[in-house]
């Protein structure tokens, strides 16, 4: 994860809280670190970030951003646009699209299918 992409965090679930529902912006370039627990889909526009901290906990949803750095559970379908890093404390159930890096350190717990899907131009005309 690049470490830009890091300091573009500008919302945070904290550590005890517990958010159910769904959470969507199209504002370019936001940030959302989760660190307590959701429930519900978490889409980014375009240049988002996500990043699930250690006790972070994502259950029954779809994330999906240009960058996600996952350190704790998520329990879902995560489309990253272009790069998806998963840490040696990661869990993750569930699919997994990307479109430019998949990074697994060592120790990271992943069950699901990965799907490699690149952002392609559409022709023009089409």
């Amino acid at each position: 994860m690049p470490a830009e992409r890091l300091d573009a965090i500008n919302s945070r679930i904290a550590e005890d809280a517990v958010f159910d529902g769904s959470l969507s912006t199209t504002e370019p370039d936001l940030g959302l670190r989760i660190d307590g627990t959701l429930h519900g889909p978490v889409y980014l526009g375009m240049g988002g970030t996500i990043h699930i901290g250690p006790k972070g906990v994502v259950l029954d949803t779809v994330i999906e951003a240009d960058h996600i750095l996952i350190e704790g559970q998520v329990r879902g379908t995560v489309l990253a646009r272009q790069t998806l890093e998963l840490t040696g404390t990661a869990s993750l159930l569930g699919d997994v699209v990307y479109g430019t890096l998949l990074d697994v350190h060592a120790g990271a717990k992943l069950r699901g299918r990965i799907e490699y899907r690149p952002l392609v131009d559409e022709p023009e005309g089409a």
